[in-house]
């Protein structure tokens, strides 16, 4: 068996750093549905409590993978999902599904990079929505 050449370490000290493309896709459907069947102002404060909702859970998320209290993470992950999914971040529900197959599955590395991935598009769902809110009618 041939060992394994030593190999030097880099010339530089530069690290390299990953920039992520998550970028999330929102379908315009769901909330124009919404805004028709129950007016503006009614979908505008369904939306503002789907933003407070995903806040709370997207953080015990986090809060739950930390601990490795996966079974608990899962009903938060149901709750995403469920509160993203008619308002039209469909990515957000995707992923938050995604998340759940990792704990399930017991893929330490790809629940992490989900859960990952589950808060940075969370965090643009909610700057997105906070715009909304912000910008005319």
């Amino acid at each position: 068996m041939t060992p394994l050449p030593i190999l030097s370490p880099p010339k530089d000290d530069r690290v390299a750093v990953l920039i992520h493309g998550d970028i999330l896709r929102v379908d315009a459907e769901p909330l124009m549905r919404l805004r028709a069947v129950e007016g503006a102002q009614a979908a505008a404060e369904r939306v503002a409590r789907a933003r407070e909702e995903l806040t709370f859970r997207l953080a015990r998320v986090d809060q739950h993978h930390r601990a490795g209290t996966y079974e608990q993470m899962a009903t938060d992950l149901r709750a995403i999902a469920n509160t993203a999914l008619p308002i039209g971040l469909t990515d957000l529900g995707l992923v938050a599904d995604h998340v759940l197959v990792c704990a399930r599955r017991g893929d330490s590395a790809a629940l992490g990079a989900t859960v990952a991935r589950l808060g940075r598009l969370g965090a643009q769902a909610l700057a997105l929505i906070a715009a909304l809110r912000q910008s005319p009618d």
